[in-house]
C-alpha cells in the first residue's frame, strides 16, 4: 500500500471507494458518529501496527483493547464511569 501511494496512487482507488462506503455505513450505524469514527480509526491503527510490526499490543492487552472497542459500539462501556475511575 505504501509503495502504491508513492508509485501509482490510483491503484488504491478501489480501497478508497471501499473505505468511503464503510465510512457512510459507520456514520449511519446508530451510534454517535464521532464515537464511531474514533473506534474506526483506533481499529485502523491497530491493524496497521500489526501489519507493519510497529509495536502491536501483545495479549492480554490486545484482547482488552478489542473488548473495549466492541463495548463502545454497543453502549456497554461507560466513558464517564471510566473517566471517574482514572482521576
Amino acid at each position: 500500500m505504501i509503495a502504491a501511494v508513492l508509485l501509482n496512487p490510483e491503484l488504491l482507488d478501489p480501497n478508497r471507494q471501499s473505505y468511503e462506503t464503510r465510512q457512510t455505513l459507520i456514520e449511519q450505524d446508530g451510534i454517535d458518529p464521532v464515537l464511531a469514527n474514533i473506534i474506526r480509526l483506533a481499529v485502523d491503527g491497530l491493524w496497521f501496527s500489526e501489519l507493519l510490526a510497529f509495536a502491536p499490543p501483545r495479549e492480554p492487552l490486545r484482547a482488552q483493547l478489542m473488548e473495549t472497542l466492541l463495548s463502545l459500539t454497543t453502549g456497554e462501556y461507560d466513558l464517564q464511569t471510566d473517566e471517574e475511575n482514572n482521576t
